[in-house]
């Protein structure tokens, strides 16, 4: 399909109330927590490519201590158990 896929099903979540995973506040400053409506695994990435969480997750909500992170932006990817993606972004101040 000329895609660099190369044939995995994937599907990207662009509407936040579709979006299988919340994350708040943003920005944020020390704490970031985050609502998983279906289980799977979020990978948070800094700008520079340097992964800061990569965690197996079930439905519900969890606290992250972001405290240790650098200030700016982080792109999130959460892949549910079906193989859909969610890509998100989010700002430490």
């Amino acid at each position: 399909n000329g895609d660099d896929n190369q044939g995995d099903e994937v599907t990207e979540t662009e509407k936040p109330e579709n979006a299988p995973v919340h994350f708040y506040p943003n920005p944020f400053s020390s704490t970031l927590q985050i609502e998983f409506a279906t289980a799977g695994r979020l990978c948070v990435f800094s700008t520079d490519g340097r992964t800061v969480l990569d965690v197996n997750a079930g439905s519900g909500s969890v606290n992250i201590d972001a405290s240790a992170w650098s200030t700016g932006l982080y792109l999130l990817r959460f892949v549910q158990e079906d193989g859909s993606v969610f890509r998100g972004k989010i700002m430490k101040r």
